[in-house]
């Protein structure tokens, strides 16, 4: 019978292989689509924010700093099980850093740039006639 440890070492496991496997354009589309649809859905809420540049600016910053805590904590935990003697993290990480798949750092960056164009956003609010 396999102990808790030996379990859960081979569900990790599994889904890293899985994770690693998967193809970096389905990834991609996928990263691009939420980040897109989230600064969408910031775009419309901040509309009914009294200073909607402020609260784009804000917001985004905070996504930004989440997701480059994502990207560290990701690395960080994927050198560990590699460390600790499981070859299915090394391939993860050499999938999560290969330069033409997406990563939170990259979403970090995104949401940073979109912080700085806030301003064009918050103009824009300030164009539509309020009811």
């Amino acid at each position: 019978m396999l102990t808790s440890s030996e379990d859960r070492r081979r569900r990790i496991a599994a889904n890293l292989k899985r994770w690693s496997a998967r193809p970096i354009g389905q990834s991609n589309r996928q990263a691009i689509g939420v980040c897109l649809v989230m600064m969408l859905l910031l775009i419309a809420a901040s509309g009914y924010s009294a200073d909607a540049t402020a609260a784009m600016r804000a917001t985004a910053g905070l996504f930004a700093a989440t997701h480059g805590a994502l990207h560290m904590s990701a690395i960080i935990r994927l050198r560990k099980l590699n460390m600790a003697g499981m070859s299915e993290a090394a391939e993860a990480l050499r999938s999560y850093r290969d330069p033409f798949r997406i990563s939170n750092l990259d979403i970090a960056v995104a949401w940073a740039a979109f912080a700085l164009v806030a301003p064009v956003f918050g103009w824009i609010w300030r164009q539509v006639p309020q009811p």
